[in-house]
């Protein structure tokens, strides 16, 4: 098994699709966060800014805002 580039892992995490990989996927992505600090700095950032999202800026749990709002960054990320 080939690790997962820095890009594939940290593209996971920023689209929420980490926990629901396939099995195999997940661990190559676990793997890989056990050598890459740059990628587990990422994951803690977007961990942070979920949390952010859902306590200060929507206190109520609005699901579709939040998703809306990560897109809306994610996009302006990405230039």
């Amino acid at each position: 098994m080939i690790l997962p580039t820095c890009k594939e892992v940290s593209t996971a995490f920023a689209h929420g699709e980490f926990s629901t990989a396939p099995p195999l996927r997940r661990l190559g992505m676990q793997l890989h966060l056990l050598v890459c600090w740059h990628c587990r700095r990422f994951r803690r950032q977007m961990e942070l800014i979920e949390m952010a999202l859902k306590t200060v800026v929507f206190p109520l749990p609005d699901s579709a805002r939040t998703d809306a709002l990560k897109r809306t960054l994610l996009d302006h990320l990405k230039g």
